[in-house]
């Protein structure tokens, strides 16, 4: 068996993934690297990858001498209208915040649209990275700043391990890198900080 996905803690079995951390940490830096102190995270730190990607986002602060505040961590499920309750609940419990990287480009592209319609500019006011680059990312308004993960290649790992495997050879798990996408939601014109 071949999994596409984070490998678990005592599974034997072969999996290919993106470098989620290191795409956390990515995000969060350049979000930093423009100027943003208060950094909120939206997602599910249960769930193994966005786990992962937390804890770049903490590692990020982190190296950046940014306290980390527990109160800008909202649970997000992977659906608009949970991330369209995380940021109307940040908006009117929360502490002050800058900037969002959030766990999907789903849950970024609904912050935007609750963020507007709480008449908070985005990016001047609050700057959106989301994760995935999905393919709305750049036409959305405004484009979306996201993590890019290589499908492609994902794809073609797991079937070339998957046929090495039927072979009865020995695979090894491969961890992909990811690549920062920047575009407006963040405040840039396109070139990365």
């Amino acid at each position: 068996m071949v999994v596409w996905g984070t490998k678990s803690p005592g599974r034997q079995y072969c999996t290919v993934g993106s470098d989620n951390e290191g795409g956390g940490f990515r995000a969060t830096s350049h979000l930093i690297a423009r100027g943003r102190r208060r950094v909120a995270f939206l997602g599910d730190a249960t769930l193994p990858e966005v786990k992962l990607r937390f804890a770049g986002y903490r590692r990020a602060l982190r190296r950046h001498h940014i306290a980390f505040d527990r109160a800008l961590y909202v649970a997000t499920e992977f659906t608009v209208e949970s991330a369209a309750r995380s940021i109307a609940a940040l908006l009117r419990d929360g502490p002050p915040f800058d900037a969002v990287f959030a766990s999907s480009d789903v849950i970024a592209m609904s912050a935007i649209q609750t963020l507007h319609s709480a008449n908070v500019d985005v990016p001047d006011a609050v700057s959106v990275v989301g994760y995935d680059d999905i393919r709305m990312a750049a036409s959305y308004t405004p484009a979306l700043t996201t993590v890019r993960q290589n499908i492609e290649a994902g794809g073609h790992a797991l079937v070339s391990r998957l046929i090495a495997l039927i072979r009865g050879e020995r695979i090894g798990s491969l961890v992909l890198p990811t690549e920062l996408i920047v575009r407006r939601s963040c405040g840039a014109d396109g070139r990365a900080a």
